[in-house]
């Protein structure tokens, strides 16, 4: 059994992969372009695996979307997922993996081979758009601007130590690079969702991931009590602030850059209307 998650950044996509590949036992492989991680569940014969070690051992987004390449080695990016993408076409173990709608790093030739191939194909979304930029601009606050220091952002387990915070302050250029970054893969999801609306499961974010329910994909609810169980597993981000002041924002009268935001990223809503 192979799983691909289809997603979106916040839109519940590695919890849903965590509880998948836990009742499917399957080896959990993360991101396909970037790495499989310490708070990914996999059990200890799966990390003994070559497979996951290939995936652990290695993030492509660091080796080729970097300070180094100025983020524009598409080329070496692409070529070192094509060799990924092989060696998941010849093993015999069973994997879930996960997409991300991105225009830079999805691989879209990957995404058709496994549709055809029998894979199981989800798309996670949220219903709240403004919610989830709001989440996802949390979380790039607190990676690159405050920076914490021993901990990991954007995604948290029962034996992460939160900080918490009050407000968030950025600059205007930073702002409005996430808002399009945001947008962007909102759009590829859509465009996304209509290619595989035929195979793909939607996997709702307010209905299935926030609240654990995730019997529609035949899993049941023993199987989320005993992850749960488990010494360590996802959960929910604990905090996430509402305000944003902008350091250079707009000159008056003009409404504030992070009100601008929140209205254009709510006027796209009609995207995950599915």
């Amino acid at each position: 059994m192979n799983n691909i998650i289809l997603f979106t950044v916040r839109s519940g996509s590695t919890a849903f992969a965590d509880i998948l590949s836990y009742s499917t036992k399957t080896i959990n492989l993360g991101e396909s372009h970037s790495c499989a991680r310490d708070y990914n569940y996999n059990t200890p014969s799966n990390k003994q695996t070559d497979l996951y070690k290939l995936f652990f051992n290695s993030n492509l987004t660091n080796n080729f979307y970097n300070m180094r390449t100025k983020g524009g080695d598409y080329i070496g990016l692409l070529k070192a997922r094509k060799k990924r993408s092989d060696v998941l076409k010849t093993t015999k173990l069973g994997w879930t993996i996960k997409e991300q709608t991105d225009k830079i790093t999805m691989d879209q030739e990957f995404v058709d081979y496994w549709a055809k191939s029998g894979a199981n194909i989800y798309m996670t979304y949220r219903k709240d758009l403004v919610n989830q930029f709001t989440s996802f601009i949390n979380a790039r606050y607190r990676t690159e601007v405050v920076k914490f220091p021993d901990n990991n952002h954007f995604i948290f387990t029962n034996q992460t130590q939160p900080i918490r915070y009050n407000e968030m302050f950025v600059n205007y250029s930073w702002l409005h690079n996430y808002l399009n970054v945001f947008l962007a893969q909102i759009m590829l999801w859509r465009v996304t969702y209509e290619k595989y609306k035929n195979v793909a499961q939607l996997v709702c974010y307010e209905d299935h991931v926030k609240p654990m329910n995730f019997e529609a994909f035949g899993i049941e609810k023993a199987t989320v009590e005993s992850y749960r169980n488990e010494q360590q597993h996802l959960v929910p981000t604990p905090f996430n602030s509402n305000t944003l002041i902008v350091n250079d924002d707009h000159p008056s009268p003009v409404v504030d850059a992070w009100s601008q935001s929140l209205y254009l990223v709510s006027k796209h809503q009609y995207l995950v209307e599915v």
